[in-house]
């Protein structure tokens, strides 16, 4: 009869291991590192989880960029993980946490002009992590990408759906990292990110000014010099949305043109120095 309990017990814990990951026990924090030309910027993104929204039938958590509701997400039984994409209107795989060596896994990207790219699991282990407990991971690539690390209940260590997105910004490198990851306010993953802001022939961090922040529907740019030629803003994904010319202007508003999110703005002067950093847009 003991027999028999133990391995219950053990099935109930299988079972138990396959729950929710990312509900609103978790949060974590990324670092975003754009190396242009002639600078390189850091930022971070925080993610949080708060609340619940039904789409086409289907319940997703809400997940939220910096405060900001972003996106939505869900999980299937099969340690599959869906976000709700809202500018696309489209669901979207971004973890199979159902790791097994050799296996593919497809992934759609977050680019209407992309299809999909596939992922092969190259290894399979355990990593015990801050809460001592231990974590399955696993390292799976392709020919575009050599090596993305997977840690069951995580994600990537190269930032939440990273590998999905398809950068497009000319003349631009971007590296994302993982730095925290909480379960019920317990750092469980740590990975500090120590990176210069900015190197020779930029701007001052002054040399624009931006408000309001958030903003609703109008925001403005100051600029505190003359040779501001051209004004760029990306989303998240790194597509071009906005170009402006903005030669012989002081201030710049943009009114009404720009969906709820967060952006990333991109100065360029006449003497190829430029300024990057990013504003939010509210409802």
């Amino acid at each position: 009869m003991k027999k028999i309990v133990i391995l219950i017990t053990v099935v109930l814990l299988s079972i138990s291991a396959k729950a929710q990951f990312f509900d609103e026990s978790v949060r974590w924090k990324e670092a975003t590192i754009e190396v242009y030309p002639k600078e390189q910027i850091l930022f971070f993104t925080e993610y949080t989880i708060k609340g619940k929204t039904e789409i086409e039938g289907k319940e997703y958590f809400n997940l939220y960029c910096d405060n900001h509701l972003s996106y939505y997400i869900r999980e299937t039984p099969d340690e599959k993980v869906y976000v709700y994409h809202p500018k696309n209107k489209k669901e979207y795989l971004v973890y199979d946490f159902n790791f097994e060596k050799d296996k593919v896994i497809s992934y759609e990207l977050f680019h209407e002009d992309y299809n999909t790219q596939a992922l092969k699991i190259k290894e399979v282990g355990f990593e015990k992590l801050l809460d001592g407990k231990n974590y399955e991971y696993v390292y799976a690539g392709s020919k575009r990408i050599y090596s993305i690390k997977f840690i069951k209940g995580i994600g990537s260590t190269n930032g939440f759906f990273y590998h999905m997105y398809a950068y497009l910004i000319e003349h631009m490198s971007r590296t994302n990292r993982l730095c925290e990851f909480y379960k019920d306010d317990v750092l469980i993953y740590n990975y500090p990110v120590n990176y210069p802001m900015s190197i020779e022939n930029t701007e001052e961090s002054n040399s624009v000014i931006i408000y309001p922040q958030p903003s609703k529907n109008i925001i403005n740019f100051k600029f505190n010099t003359e040779d501001v030629e051209i004004l760029n803003i990306y989303d998240q994904s790194g597509i071009l949305i906005k170009s402006y010319n903005v030669k012989n202007k002081s201030i710049f508003t943009i009114k009404n043109e720009l969906n709820t999110g967060v952006y990333i703005y991109h100065i360029k002067t006449k003497s190829n120095k430029t300024t990057v950093g990013k504003f939010i847009i509210t409802n």
